[in-house]
């Protein structure tokens, strides 16, 4: 399925003239449906319009329940049709021009205190700008926005219809060609009607490849010769060999489990008028239930999938499960409509708030944290407006939950226990894990406060080894407690504060889980932005004693990373559940290192959900202008830079950027975003300071990135290197689209490296052609002066520019 893939994106054309049947018999029009060409070399740059960023949707205001029969639909926009027809697949036309669309589902409720929703409900039009599809391919936005989810809620009757959403007329496309849009999943050993299993998704994946060519990163610096004979370990990560960590459960659907799914969902949502339509069918259900299992659980193992049991697990998770799953099948108007549903329900589940037991709060159940966990990594990285901020608001029921949990959690026995009551207890751990991580990244990404810090909300107790959670039974588990020796369990506060202070390492470090590891880096995250305030507010004399302590603990994670990979008794770098786990590690000590050194004050990250070109640009502008701080602590961060698009480049950079989303978790998006943005500013820096200069090591950083692009076959004319490499960058981001956010973020570096490129030009204006650019500003100030003295002084000076530059320039 990936080979074909990757024929059919890298190789469009050829591949369509060798399998015309797949196309469809008539040719189509070039500026459609055509798959843009391979990115390399890299188009002109050009300022991105508003079309590059989203299309935009306009919705007619609701009207009254009474009134709802006689709508008239003649006055709503047209809406043309983008390739003939408006599924994927092409079974189903477009809605006539001149009529509008009317959907039955309820938007995503994110408030979670909003009364019930009351019938009836009236059907609101919906009118759709006609100019955003009219783009070429190469502009069109890579994530479409659901109406349905960008709707405002209204609380008057919406009848039901008998259309699936897929086929309403919401045109998709794929990111590199339409015709990718809701390929279905299947496995060529599957015979028609048996569902997909794990085994048959094992070919598919990549991580474990990826992990062990990533290891050439370790190897292109020397990390383990220069740190580990030299130091001693603060931590170690727990390393053995576990069998049990190769395979995930083969879980499988019955008929059964999927009619009592529905039913739960029919019972769930009944006021809400929903159409059985958009409940998945068996096939999907086992196929995006296994796409989350393949793609995303393995990064994020906070459901317990041993005891998991589809007939006893309340349908808004395993929606909220198949909702992601689906993305990873690229089946993305699926992925959004159980998106809403999950969303809807689990909303429902909190209609009253938290629990009140004996007039205090008790923390909300287990299933409906863990589904609003998964809805919010889903809604932040979106890409959509509405969701993102939805999601936002509704941040602060994570922080009240988080500390309720934690307080039952540190209050609850910790011995003694069997196996059901340590899932339980170990699954509420995990579950804040997710909440720490979530908040981390969306703090990374646009620019909001974390809601958590990394001293007091840590006081829980560590997360346990991946052997243990992956145990098949009790009698396993209990088998490897009474094989493994005993544990001293100390609190993940306690073991951040020994991974911060070089005073408390020793011969024999303690050893933790690879998830309290990767929790330590997320929270390393937060710690380093509060150093880079107080550097700011400090003075220049203290800027190197403030930083080498948080440095060195980033070295000294990267070391204990570099340290568990090196096992004696196993051929691969980590296992298949804990590899990936140590791969997101790397990945947050760089975003950590980067957030050390990048002031992103300067930057307005909320503009990747903006819409308005001008604001984006000024927001480039004003974080191409601003000043950065150069020292020996970021260049050596900018080493660690360059030695990750090394590895990159020599994966196969074409290869990687049509499959790192099936195999990369979101923490290698948001750190790849926040590290390019201070790569191409410390390059930037670089080639336009007039006032210090480049040291010899800054030099030989500068000439590698040279020759990393040459080998991409990227065109670099020589003018700014700071935005040739935020624009081959782009393109990688713009390939991974699992996340919606990702194209939103090339997007921005394109805006970005068109501000490069420009105050580049600028810098390389001739005297002469600043005598012209003088003229003619005071040309254009003459009119605007009122004083007849200061305009007569002015058009002397226009004279007297006009004979300082030669006449052939004028023209």
């Amino acid at each position: 399925d990936l080979v074909k893939r990757h024929e059919r994106t890298l190789h469009a054309e050829q591949y369509r003239r060798a399998h015309p049947d797949e196309f469809g018999a008539g040719p189509r029009p070039a500026d459609r449906s055509e798959s843009p060409p391979t990115p390399h070399p890299l188009p002109p740059l050009t300022p991105p319009d508003e079309y590059s960023l989203n299309g935009e949707v306009t919705y007619l205001p609701p009207v009254d329940v009474p009134h709802a029969a006689h709508l008239a639909y003649g006055q709503s926009a047209p809406l043309s049709s983008l390739s003939g027809s408006s599924s994927s697949d092409g079974s189903a036309p477009m809605v006539p021009a001149g009529q509008v669309m009317g959907f039955n589902l309820p938007p995503l409720d994110m408030d979670f205190n909003s009364p019930s929703l009351p019938e009836p409900r009236a059907v609101f039009p919906l009118q759709i700008d006609t100019d955003f599809y009219q783009e070429p391919p190469a502009k069109r936005q890579r994530i479409e926005i659901d109406p349905l989810i960008m709707g405002t809620p209204t609380y008057t009757e919406m009848p039901i219809a008998e259309t699936p959403i897929s086929q309403l007329g919401v045109t998709s496309y794929d990111a590199i060609d339409p015709t990718l849009e809701d390929v279905p999943f299947t496995h060529s050993s599957l015979s028609s009607g048996i569902s997909p299993g794990w085994e048959d998704l094992e070919n598919t994946d990549l991580s474990a490849e990826y992990l062990a060519l990533f290891d050439m990163e370790t190897e292109h610096t020397n990390r383990a010769e220069i740190h580990h004979h030299t130091t001693r370990p603060r931590l170690r990560v727990h390393s053995e060999v576990c069998v049990n960590l190769r395979t995930l459960p083969n879980l499988q659907f019955s008929q059964e489990a999927h009619r009592r799914i529905c039913d739960d969902i029919s019972m769930r949502v009944l006021n809400l008028g929903l159409p059985e339509t958009l409940l998945p069918s068996f096939t999907e259900l086992q196929q995006f239930f296994s796409g989350y299992l393949e793609g995303f659980h393995r990064h994020f193992p906070i459901i317990h999938l041993h005891s998991f049991d589809p007939l006893r697990s309340p349908s808004p998770l395993i929606m909220a499960m198949c909702s992601i799953g689906a993305q990873y099948r690229l089946r993305r108007e699926k992925a959004k409509n159980l998106f809403v549903l999950a969303g809807t329900m689990s909303s429902q589940a909190l209609h009253n708030g938290l629990p009140i037991v004996d007039g205090s709060p008790e923390p909300a159940p287990l299933w409906v944290m863990q589904t609003r966990v998964l809805l919010s990594l889903s809604g932040m990285f979106s890409g959509m407006t509405s969701i993102v901020l939805r999601t936002v608001e509704n941040l602060g029921l994570f922080s009240i939950d988080f500390r309720l949990r934690k307080a039952v959690l540190n209050r609850s026995r910790r011995d003694h226990l069997s196996w059901d009551e340590w899932v339980h207890r170990e699954s509420s751990k995990r579950l804040l894990f997710g909440m720490y991580v979530v908040s981390n990244l969306i703090s990374t990404t646009f620019g909001v406060m974390p809601g958590f810090s990394h001293t007091d909300d840590l006081d829980f107790e560590d997360l346990d080894e991946e052997r243990f959670w992956n145990a098949t039974s009790s009698e396993e588990w209990q088998s490897l407690r009474e094989i493994s020796p005993p544990v001293y369990r100390s609190t993940v506060r306690d073991i951040l504060g020994r991974l911060l202070s070089a005073d408390q390492a020793t011969k024999t470090a303690p050893e933790i889980s690879i998830l309290t590891m990767l929790l330590l880096t997320h929270a390393l995250n937060i710690h380093t932005e509060g150093i880079r305030q107080a550097v700011e507010l400090s003075p220049p004399s203290l800027y190197d004693t403030i930083l080498e302590p948080t440095a060195n603990a980033l070295s000294a994670c990267e070391d204990i990373l570099a340290a568990a990979r090196q096992r004696k008794d196993s051929s691969m770098p980590w296992t298949e559940a804990e590899g990936p786990l140590m791969f997101n590690s790397e990945g947050v000590i760089h975003m950590a290192h980067v957030r050390l050194h990048l002031d992103m004050s300067v930057f307005n990250r909320l503009m990747l959900i903006s819409d308005n070109a001008e604001e984006i640009d000024a927001s480039a502008s004003a974080f191409a202008d601003a000043t950065l701080r150069r020292g020996p602590h970021l260049t050596n961060v900018m080493r660690k830079a360059y030695d990750r698009h090394y590895v990159l480049v020599k994966l196969g950079h074409s290869l990687l950027r049509k499959t790192a989303a099936l195999s990369w978790s979101l923490e290698h998006a948001v750190a790849d975003w926040v590290g390019i943005l201070l790569v191409t500013k410390w390059i930037h820096d670089l080639e336009t300071n007039t006032v210090t200069a480049p040291t010899a090591e800054e030099k030989e950083i500068l000439e590698g990135f040279k020759l990393l692009l040459a080998e991409t076959d990227c065109e670099y004319n020589g003018s700014s290197l700071a935005s040739a490499v935020a624009h081959y960058r782009s393109t990688m981001l713009n390939d991974v689209w699992v996340w919606g956010v990702t194209p939103r973020m090339a997007q921005v570096l394109q805006h970005l490296a068109y501000v490069y490129e420009e105050r580049q030009r600028s810098l390389q204006t001739t005297p002469t052609q600043l005598l012209v650019f003088l003229m003619a500003k005071l040309e254009h100030a003459v009119p605007t002066v009122k004083s007849t003295h200061q305009r007569l002084s002015l058009q002397q000076a226009v004279q007297v520019t006009r004979l300082a530059a030669p006449e052939d320039d004028f023209d």
